[in-house]
């Protein structure tokens, strides 16, 4: 592989824009809690949405409990679709999303 290629595939492959993208540590957390941990193949295309809010709110509460100072606490979090990294979720409607 050259340089050239590679730099190809970072601004092109999802799975090396996720990795560079600033909300990576949070979206890859997630999807670790939701399928990894479980083993799970598959979520049905309401839950996502929910799952992601419970989790956000986890850490915030985990973020709180490490700085209950208000003036120390870090950024909140970042959201998680990032229109200039293009990492929006495709999905729509009420089907599933699933990872392979």
């Amino acid at each position: 592989m050259d340089f050239q290629h590679l730099e190809h595939l970072r601004a092109t492959h999802p799975a090396l824009r996720l990795l560079t993208a600033d909300n990576a540590p949070l979206i890859i957390s997630f999807l670790f809690r939701v399928f990894i941990e479980p083993s799970r193949r598959s979520v049905p295309g309401h839950e996502p949405e929910t799952l992601l809010s419970d989790y956000q709110q986890d850490l915030e509460r985990w973020i709180r409990e490490l700085n209950p100072d208000p003036m120390l606490a870090p950024h909140p979090l970042p959201p998680l679709a990032s229109r200039r990294k293009g990492l929006q979720n495709r999905q729509s409607g009420g089907g599933t999303v699933a990872r392979s």
